[in-house]
């Protein structure tokens, strides 16, 4: 009787592959390198995923006695476990004197999200602080006659149809500040009552979804500055086509900034579900250093492929010097 099936040979190098390529692709991820060629932006997105891969790929080369893959695979998985599932355990916060105050982001798909779902969303959250993305002039007549800006009736938006639009309402005055910022950041100094200004961006880079985007993704990511200078004490809120999977996004983290949903525990809830099977972390509100984030919630926007999200947190006692 022979020792092994004809196809086992097959299955074990298809097993061994597996593992090869997930052990690549762990290395990759672990290392932060961020200067590589396109798609290694886009790809670096679906670590979940390939986690989940991870640990299939080992089960497979234990069933096939395989020990190589076997450790390949283990050791992947470990790697970018530690990568990934710290996002869901709840942060410490600081002991923040400030006032409190709730902002929601909504990526708007062009304008074709639902506004009296968004309207609903306002309503039921209460934000004193909106930013919307892809915005487009019939989304905000829609907007507006769904009541949306009704609590939040102070505003800068820009909605001439370019995907980049970009804008922030407010419960409170709100202008325009500039900063030199990139065209895809839109951000404003919100006047809050017994505090002063507080700088707020609505943050909208385009996806990495070919080469030329793909370095334009990085140069505008690298272009943020940290929650000190111009926008010290700030807000950066929006869909950043970006996850805690990307360098880019976490040189930001080391340069001070919090992302609400990591701090709250809620760092691998999806807000996007733009691909079929897909759902990614792509919208973040970022949170200076001595704010506390109390609260964090993510809402359905049907007619857009993103979600809602809305963060509360408590500023700091004083405003910090920009």
């Amino acid at each position: 009787m022979p020792s092994a099936l004809p196809f086992q040979p097959v299955v074990r190098g298809g097993v061994r592959a597996a593992a090869g390529a997930t052990a690549a692709f762990a290395a990759v991820r672990v290392s932060g390198w961020s200067s590589g060629p396109y798609p290694l932006s886009a790809m670096l997105a679906f670590t979940p995923y390939v986690l989940a891969g991870a640990v299939g790929v080992g089960l497979a080369a234990g069933l096939s006695r395989d020990r190589v893959a076997l450790v390949a695979a283990g050791v992947s998985a470990i790697a970018l476990g530690g990568a990934v599932l710290p996002r869901e355990m709840a942060a410490s916060q600081p002991a923040a004197g400030g006032p409190e105050l709730t902002i929601t982001t909504a990526n708007l798909l062009y304008g074709k999200a639902d506004s009296r779902a968004l309207a609903e969303i306002v309503a039921r959250r209460a934000p004193d602080i909106v930013t919307l993305q892809e915005l487009t002039d019939p989304g905000v007549v829609d907007l507006e006659a769904a009541g949306v800006f009704s609590t939040v009736p102070n505003r800068v938006l820009g909605h001439s149809g370019r995907y980049d639009d970009a804008g922030v309402a407010s419960r409170w005055p709100v202008a325009p500040l500039d900063v030199g910022l990139p065209s895809v950041f839109r951000p404003v100094a919100v006047d809050v009552p017994g505090y002063g200004p507080l700088n707020v961006v609505s943050a909208h880079p385009h996806p990495p979804m070919n080469r030329v985007v793909d370095q334009q993704w990085r140069d505008w990511l690298a272009a943020l500055p940290g929650p000190t200078g111009p926008l010290a004490g700030g807000i950066v809120a929006g869909d950043f086509n970006a996850t805690l999977d990307h360098p880019q996004l976490r040189r930001l983290l080391d340069a001070g900034w919090r992302d609400a949903g990591r701090e709250r525990g809620s760092g691998m809830r999806p807000t996007w579900h733009g691909l079929p099977g897909a759902r990614l972390t792509l919208d973040h509100v970022l949170v200076p250093p001595g704010a506390a984030v109390v609260a964090y919630a993510i809402d359905p926007l049907p007619g857009s492929d993103h979600r809602a999200v809305t963060v509360t947190l408590r500023l700091p006692a004083q405003r910090p010097a920009g």
